[in-house]
């Protein structure tokens, strides 16, 4: 966490500048925020709190880390839990903070191309739309491709205009986003051949304590071990 939390807020405060001086924010870079920076941080952050949060689990760390101690200045309390707990806090404060600028900026970006599409096309009913993007409602679904997927594929044929210009607008990108992943899997088959003699594809899939893989790209932390202990903890 030492090292996380300074670059933590130092993606932050870019992310700040990003919206404040309106700089490109790219979906790419959603995504690498909320699934493989701020977004998963926050998620682990969050977890651990929750395991800390519990009384009982604080005592039962203390007494698991004190026993394997082998010297008494090694040793931990709970008030050094509860001082970790306090340092979760303000990175989950960070982390969401900064998740909350990146869904600001992809609802712009969403809005921009409904605005600029409807002007292609002519359509006068694309403000209500735009207006129901800026509602509770639909705050959840615009991270959701499964449900914009969904409703997008029984869209496209609506007698209202504005549906169907948003149908386009998501099953042009599904369309677009299928043909670029052909082409990486095409660069991959070529990197392929540069493998050395032991080398395999699947080493760059994370895999548990017992060999079976996880569904994740190996990185620093091992996930799949990770919500594995977390479901047993709690």
């Amino acid at each position: 966490m030492d090292t996380a939390i300074p670059q933590i807020i130092k993606d932050v405060d870019n992310l700040r500048s990003i919206r404040r001086e309106s700089g490109q924010f790219t979906n790419g870079d959603y995504m690498y925020q909320m699934h493989a920076n701020l977004g998963m941080y926050n998620s682990v952050f969050n977890s651990i709190k929750k395991m800390l949060d519990d009384d009982e689990n604080r005592i039962d760390m203390v007494n698991v880390f004190n026993a394997k101690a082998t010297k008494e200045s090694d040793k931990i309390t709970v008030e050094d839990l509860k001082e970790v707990e306090r340092h979760l806090d303000n990175a989950i404060n960070f982390t969401q903070e900064g998740i909350n600028v990146v869904e600001y900026m992809l609802k712009e970006n969403v809005i921009h191309k409904l605005k600029t599409t409807a002007n292609e096309v002519g359509n006068p009913e694309m403000d209500s739309y735009i207006n129901a993007l800026n509602s509770d409602m639909a705050a959840d679904a615009i991270d959701d491709i499964g449900t914009l997927s969904s409703w997008a594929g029984a869209a496209d044929a609506s007698s209202n205009e504005a549906v169907r210009t948003i149908a386009y607008i998501i099953n042009k990108a599904l369309t677009s986003a299928t043909l670029n992943s052909v082409g990486k899997a095409t660069d991959l088959l070529k990197l392929k051949r540069n493998l050395k003699k032991g080398e395999k594809e699947w080493h760059l899939y994370e895999v548990d304590e017992n060999g079976n893989f996880t569904g994740y790209l190996v990185r620093d932390l091992n996930f799949g071990r990770f919500y594995k202990n977390y479901e047993k903890a709690i």
